[in-house]
């Protein structure tokens, strides 16, 4: 059944050319990411314990994508987005007292190495809106991985967190052709995704290494991205602008320490805010 569904929508296709299209586009993203937990699993004593804050994250690298036609209108379509992180501070406070009064420890590092990957797979569905317009909805399944670091060389410090979600994906692009040879979409994605991170605080003994802690919540992120296309004969040039803000509700943090026991509290959420910025030139293969 599954061969004969493929069959038949492919059937159309047979002989054709612009089947499959390739994109590479290098990109740069600004990004802030924060995370903190509380005292205790119901999230008191104080409200907030420990506070990690990562600004102005400065990523560089290359997004790849695919895609292929099932028919004239279904598509599949697979996305990679590659990125180290080449610059940025993290900020890290603790806090006697509720609402972030009385710190008892404030520290300002360096956060210049780590890494972003960011995968995601779906299929899409175009729908004309008369002749210079269209609608495309898309459905898919999203994972990331990102390594966030906070180093200080002249003591030794260096500890990583590395938060990773997996999960569904939704959204739609529309977009208009202004002429024969220039276009403009804007693109929008929802997830609803599980969070993991792990954590390695290097320097402190009575932890284990390289799992000192770990984080358990799920996140709930929105994208959107305008892009500014020119038809280059089977191909084109785009010049797109991305932002995302993405959230995790409250979860669980769970310490390891070196001889075998845990500690739990309540992982108050995380937030992540990224500007993308990218220049793609895609181009049909066969």
């Amino acid at each position: 059944m599954i061969l004969w569904v493929f069959y038949t929508c492919s059937s159309g296709l047979l002989g054709q050319t612009n089947r499959l299209e390739v994109q590479l586009a290098p990109i740069v993203s600004l990004e802030d990411f924060s995370w903190s937990i509380a005292g205790n699993l119901e999230g008191t004593e104080p409200n907030i314990l420990s506070e990690l804050e990562w600004e102005n994250l400065i990523n560089a690298g290359a997004q790849l994508g695919f895609r292929y036609k099932v028919s004239n209108r279904f598509q599949i379509r697979v996305r990679q987005i590659l990125a180290a992180t080449i610059s940025g501070s993290v900020m890290d406070t603790d806090y006697e007292e509720n609402n972030r009064q009385s710190p008892v420890f404030n520290t300002k590092e360096d956060a210049n190495r780590g890494f972003n990957i960011q995968s995601d797979l779906g299929i899409t569905y175009d729908l004309r809106l008369g002749n210079k317009m269209y609608l495309t909805p898309y459905l898919g399944v999203m994972y990331s991985k990102q390594k966030l670091s906070i180093i200080n060389t002249s003591n030794g410090l260096d500890s990583s967190y590395k938060p990773y979600t997996y999960g569904p994906a939704f959204g739609i692009t529309l977009g208009k052709i202004i002429t024969h040879h220039l276009e403009v979409a804007f693109e929008s994605r929802a997830s609803a995704t599980k969070y993991r991170a792990e954590g390695d605080w290097n320097l402190i003994e009575e932890l284990r290494h390289p799992v000192s802690f770990t984080h358990r919540a799920n996140m709930y992120s929105v994208n959107a991205q305008l892009s500014l296309i020119k038809r280059l004969g089977k191909g084109n040039l785009a010049l797109f602008l991305f932002y995302e803000r993405a959230d995790t509700d409250t979860g669980i943090d769970t310490v390891f320490f070196e001889d075998g026991t845990l500690a739990f509290t309540q992982f108050n959420g995380a937030s992540r805010q990224t500007f993308r910025l990218g220049l793609s030139y895609n181009r049909w293969m066969w």
